[in-house]
């Protein structure tokens, strides 16, 4: 019995691991900035001043390492584009700060041509976590995200695009292993009886 419990543990764990990506980052690469520069990543819009914008280890979510943004007027937008499949559901996840509400400011979000999320002047607060799923349109995405922080800055940390796997998958996968979870109960009970 000890074997099954055992084993229902795994199979238990391996469908939560189904349902989030194993490994940070997913399809993006440098989501973490770890490597300390923005490799991976393209910079466009408002960039002409380059105090403005970096990677640094003032304010990491997690790890070393975090990207900030502080253009004034206008957004400098931040982009990578990532291989996808047209009708696949993605999960695009990230953690920002907003060090000073005061300043007039600017954020958004996009995957590909579907605007996820659009705010200006928003107040300061730590690290908040942004989760969005969306499906993908085309065989290419391009992930933007745009940052305008007049006299202050935004952090930005641990971004990640992952596939979300199919309900079905997992229930198959759930009810297979509930099957196997019975019949290792049914075969020790039948050797107890014996």
């Amino acid at each position: 019995m000890l074997k099954q419990v055992r084993l229902m543990a795994i199979v238990l764990a391996v469908i939560a691991t189904l349902g989030r990506n194993s490994a940070r980052g997913g399809l993006i690469t440098n989501g973490d900035f770890e490597t300390g520069d923005f490799s991976g990543w393209t910079l466009s819009g408002n960039t002409s001043d380059p105090t403005t914008y970096g990677v640094d280890s003032s304010f990491p979510y997690e790890g070393t390492y975090n990207a900030y943004f502080g253009p004034q007027k206008s957004q400098a937008f931040l982009s990578q584009t990532i291989a996808t499949n047209p009708g696949q559901v993605y999960e695009l996840e990230f953690f920002l700060m907003n060090e000073d509400g005061t300043s007039a400011n600017h954020f958004s979000v996009n995957f590909g041509s579907t605007s996820l999320y659009d705010a200006t002047n928003l107040p300061t607060f730590d690290y908040q976590q942004y989760d969005y799923q969306v499906a993908a349109t085309s065989t290419t995405t391009t992930v933007t995200l745009g940052f305008q922080n007049d006299f202050s800055y935004f952090d930005v940390d641990n971004i990640s695009v992952s596939p979300v796997p199919e309900p079905s998958s997992l229930i198959c996968f759930a009810i297979g292993a509930i099957h196997i979870g019975y019949y290792g109960w049914r075969e020790r009970f039948a050797r107890r009886n014996n």
